[in-house]
């Protein structure tokens, strides 16, 4: 059965790095990513803050149609300091996602409205 797990994370994996180069318009460039238990990171750099959007959009659409980990973190860099970006759902009850950086006195909370 843990291969079959396994199988399973690595497709949805395959396929969320499909839908991400594609969602992004391949703006966003040295992507990597790395599953663990209970969440995705993927971290890369944009090309500017209009391929950050369509990275939190496109991230925001696929966790919803393919819930299989509860965050998805994005870790992305626009010529300058590293922007986290936490994408959590609760599967697919939820309706809506939120996108909010960890609190931090240097950095300001983000969060996004339901699309």
């Amino acid at each position: 059965m843990h291969g079959d797990s396994w199988s399973l994370d690595n497709q949805w994996l395959n396929e969320f790095s499909d839908a991400f180069d594609c969602g992004t318009h391949r703006l966003i460039r040295e992507i990597s990513i790395d599953a663990q238990p209970d969440c995705v990171v993927l971290e890369g750099w944009a090309r500017n803050f209009y391929a950050v959007q369509l990275a939190i959009h496109t991230t925001q659409i696929f966790s919803r149609s393919r819930p299989r980990f509860p965050q998805i973190t994005l870790l992305l860099r626009v010529d300058g300091p590293m922007m986290e970006f936490n994408i959590a759902h609760r599967g697919e009850s939820r309706k809506d996602a939120t996108v909010s950086t960890p609190p931090n006195a240097c950095r300001h909370e983000l969060t996004l409205a339901p699309v």
